[in-house]
C-alpha cells in the first residue's frame, strides 16, 4: 500500500469512501444528517482547489484511506481523516495524519476536531500528539472535541513517564 497526492479526478471514490467510513459515526449520533455524509461530488470536488488531499491505495489502485489539510498562517487544518472499514486499525489512519503533517513542513501547528462520541478517532488524535484544546457543542448531541499539536520550537515537552510505587 502507498500514500499518494490525490487529484480532483479521485474526488468520486474520496466521496464514496468517505460515505462508507462515516456510517459508524453517523450511527453514534442518531442518523445520516452529519457533513460527511452530506457532502456532494461538486463541494468535495471545490476542496480540491484550496485543500491539500492525500490517498492510500492498495497495489490495484483501490482508494483505502484519504486524509485534507490546508494552512492559514502558521496553522494546519486536518480534516477527514477516512479508511476503508475492512482496512482500520491497521495503521493506515496514523500513517495518513503522519503523511499530511509532513506535507506542510513550515507549519508550527496544526488542529483537527473528532466527535466526542466517536471514541476511536479521539484516541488516534490523541495517538499521533493532539492535545485537547476545547469542547464545542454543535447541536443538543453534538459535542466536538477541538485539538491541537504544536511542533518545532512551540512542541509541548513529552510527556513523563508514569511513576511506579512500591507496595513494600
Amino acid at each position: 500500500m502507498e500514500i499518494r497526492q490525490a487529484h480532483v479526478e479521485d474526488a468520486a471514490a474520496i466521496l464514496a469512501l468517505q460515505k462508507l467510513a462515516y456510517q459508524n459515526t453517523a450511527l453514534l449520533y442518531g442518523g445520516p444528517a452529519i457533513s460527511p455524509l452530506m457532502q456532494t461530488l461538486d463541494s468535495l470536488a471545490a476542496d480540491f482547489a484550496r485543500t491539500h488531499f492525500l490517498k492510500m491505495v492498495t497495489p490495484q489502485q483501490q482508494i483505502i484511506g484519504s486524509v485534507r489539510g490546508f494552512q492559514v498562517g502558521s496553522t494546519v487544518f486536518v480534516e477527514r481523516v477516512i479508511v476503508a472499514p475492512e482496512y482500520q486499525q491497521r495503521g493506515i489512519g496514523t500513517a495518513l495524519v503522519h503523511r499530511i503533517e509532513a506535507q506542510f513542513a513550515d507549519a508550527q501547528r496544526f488542529e483537527l476536531y473528532a466527535g466526542e462520541k466517536n471514541e476511536k478517532a479521539v484516541r488516534l488524535c490523541q495517538k499521533v500528539g493532539y492535545r485537547e484544546l476545547k469542547r464545542e457543542r454543535m447541536s443538543h448531541q453534538r459535542i466536538f472535541i477541538f485539538m491541537e499539536k504544536l511542533v518545532g520550537a512551540f512542541a509541548y515537552p513529552p510527556a513523563e513517564p508514569a511513576k511506579v510505587r512500591s507496595l513494600s
